[in-house]
Formats: structure tokens, sequence, C-alpha cells
């Protein structure tokens, strides 16, 4: 069992790798067709494999429950308003799609339920400086070109930011937080940059309650992140001057409220009004799939994951997928209660996933978020199995001590 899960705890981190790099290539050369063979497989894959391991799932009932509830009711209201030729090829796609994000935070729970911990994070550790290294380098590259288009790919670095704390070394961990932070103001993507300070405030303000440090601490930890942006910023201005980026005007406030966080807030009110103005049904049920894209006239996602699944699923798929966010944060409290290290890059994430969820779409384009969900089930699955142990040794040693009693009446 450890071989199978040591081979899955590269292999999906690399299958995502991959994933990442067909959105890069997908620019010069059409890959969509391998993209959603890969998904495809990928999602009948995941299938398969958590009826292989239902059992050691027990201890995560709830969160399975409201994600497959999730999963079920948007699958529904998309293949119920599908009208195409190609209707089965068509279902898959749409299965696949949909259930992206949590495919990946189903292997994460099985790998971590079924696993030790160190195990898998001496896979991950690896990967995620290789990983990361090769991310700043095509990052760079795009910057130094000024290729507007590839800026968004910022947001793998930003949700890469809680698989750091895999990393054990101090001052390397910290160094791949100062690489990423230049990278994403780099991006002047404000989204990405707000996102970037908010984890590393949580990170600071959890990671304080696991160590019970004094104000004293606290205000150096925070007194450490003004030092970090405070070495960010002039980096980031010599760049900007060498180039001749924009980089830092466009983080200006007045800016953001002049061009509507680049035109969002036209789309939260039109989709808002349209949404007022639904039917029962459509508020039972939404569009379907890529609701937002296809009936409003901005031809893109509502930048607001809460609105989308509104809009594309209706009232219960948002309730379901709140009620699994609420799970996911109650897990890191437990944890963040129990002083386990863990729960300070868990709960971080949350609240990072909750700010980009307000203002992006990590649940249409899944790539991004999947990078999250994954780690969440690392870390949840850990903390199972880590139950799964003490649960173990309790019924040990109460059969021990049952049998003892017996064996020590039968001498009375």
């Amino acid at each position: 069992m450890d071989k199978e899960i040591q081979i899955l705890s590269i292999a999906i981190p690399f299958l995502l790798n991959i994933l990442f790099l067909t959105k890069i290539v997908s620019s010069f050369v059409d890959v969509k067709s391998i993209d959603i063979i890969i998904i495809n497989i990928f999602a009948l894959f995941t299938l398969l494999y958590l009826f292989m391991h239902l059992k050691s799932l027990k201890y995560t009932n709830k969160l399975l429950f409201w994600v497959f509830a999730f999963n079920s009711i948007s699958i529904f209201t998309s293949i119920f308003q599908i009208s195409t030729d190609q209707m089965y090829i068509t279902i898959i796609n749409t299965y696949s799609k949909i259930t992206y994000w949590s495919n990946f935070l189903i292997l994460g729970l099985i790998i971590g339920s079924l696993s030790s911990k160190p195990l898998v994070i001496n896979q991950m550790k690896k990967y995620i400086i290789l990983y990361s290294f090769i991310s700043f380098a095509i990052f760079l590259v795009f910057i130094y070109n000024g290729v507007d288009n590839y800026l968004n790919h910022v947001y793998y670095l930003v949700l890469m930011l809680p698989y750091f704390s895999f990393i054990k070394n101090k001052h390397l961990r910290f160094t791949m937080f100062l690489v990423t932070g230049i990278l994403v103001l780099l991006s002047y993507k404000a989204t990405a940059i707000f996102g970037y300070i908010i984890y590393m405030i949580l990170y600071t303000y959890f990671d304080s309650k696991i160590n019970r440090d004094t104000a004293n601490n606290r205000l150096g930890k925070l007194l450490l992140i003004l030092v970090i942006v405070l070495i960010i910023l002039p980096i980031v201005y010599l760049i900007q001057v060498s180039l001749s980026l924009n980089i830092l005007n466009k983080l200006n406030i007045a800016y953001l409220f002049e061009t509507g966080g680049s035109g969002r807030i036209d789309i939260y009110l039109d989709v808002i009004n349209m949404q007022k103005n639904s039917t029962i049904i459509q508020w039972i049920i939404g569009r379907g799939f890529d609701g937002v894209f296809r009936y409003t006239r901005w031809n893109i996602s509502a930048h607001n994951d809460f609105l989308e699944i509104l809009f594309d699923y209706g009232i219960f798929a948002l309730f379901s997928y709140l009620i699994t966010i609420f799970i996911i944060t109650k897990y890191g409290f437990t944890l963040l209660k129990n002083k386990k290290t863990s729960a300070v890059p868990l709960l971080s994430s949350v609240g990072l996933v909750i700010f980009m969820s307000m203002t992006t779409h990590l649940i249409h384009y899944q790539s991004y978020y999947a990078s999250i969900t994954l780690f969440w089930g690392f870390q949840i699955g850990f903390s199972t199995h880590i139950d799964k142990l003490i649960f173990a040794h309790k019924k040990e040693g109460k059969i021990y001590h049952e049998n003892r009693h017996s064996h020590i009446s039968q001498h009375l």
C-alpha cells in the first residue's frame, strides 16, 4: 500500500503540472482535445479508485456527502439542459469539468488517510521545490517579454503557497515566500496580490496561535511581513523601470475604482439582475455548466464563484458548496484547537480561497482550484489517518484490558 501511495503522491501533483503546461502550450498549439482526454480519464480513474477505498474514508463521511451533493446537483442540472448531437461525449466532458476540483480533493483524502504524513511530505517536498522554480522561471520569461495573456498564470503561484509548509528548512521556505511575493507583485494582478497578502497575514496569525506567541512575538512576525514588503517593493520598482512596465500604477486604489476592477462590477450587476429576474425553476436548478458565459453578454465567467454557482446550478448547489467549505474550515479549527501545525496552512488557504472566490473564478477554471483542493485532501486525510491510529490503539487497549480481566476472573 505504501508503494501505491508513494507513486500517487508524485503522480497526482505531476498531473497538475502537465495540465498547467498544457494551458501555456495551448496559446501556441491547439491541445484542447488532449487536455479534455486527460481530464476525462482522470475523472473515471478517481471514481473507480474512490469505490476501491471508500471504507478508508469513513472519517470524512460528512465532507464527502456534501461534495457528492454539490456534484450530483450540478451534473444533473447541466445534463438536463444539454441538447447536442454528441450527447454522450458532452455528458462525459461536463461531468469531468464539474468534478475536476473535487476529484483532486478526494484523491488527496485517500492518499492522506492511507499513508503516514512523512511519507507523502518527503515525496512532495522535492516536487514542490522543482515545480515552483520551473514556474518562477516561466513566469519571469512572460514578464520580461511583456506577454499580458500569460500573467493570469500567477494564480498558480499564489495557490502553491500552502505547499511551502511542507518545506521544513526555514530559510528555504522564507525564500520561496519572498520570490513568490515578488513575482505576484510583478503580475500587477490585484486579486493575486491581495490574495498573497491575506494568506501571509493569516499564516502569521494562525502560526502565532499554534506557538502561543506573546504579543511581542506576534508584533515581531507582523513586522517581518512589513520587512518582506519593503524588500519586495524596491526590487519591483527597479524591474518596472528597467522593463518599462506599469505595475505600481495599476495597483492604485483610484485606478481600481475607475476601471471597476477590470469590469468585474459591471459583470456582477448584470448577473445579479438576471438572477433576480429568474424563474423559480432557474433559482432551483440554474442554467447548467458555463451558464454565465452562455446567457450573458460578457462571454466570460461571473468572476465570483458564489454568483457563478447560483446562476449555473441553483440555490441547492450553492448551499451544498458553502457547507463543503464550512466543513473544511471546521477541520482546520479542530486541528488548531489540538495545536497541530497543519492547521496553519489549511486555515490560511481557506481564507485565500474565500477571498479569491469573490473576485475571480476558481470553480470555473479549476486547474487553479485543484492545487488547493488536493492540499486540503492531504491535510484532512493526514488528520483522519491519525484519528484511525488513535482509535485502533484505544481498541487494542480495550481488548487487552478485557482479555486481562477475563483471564484474572478465571483464576478467582
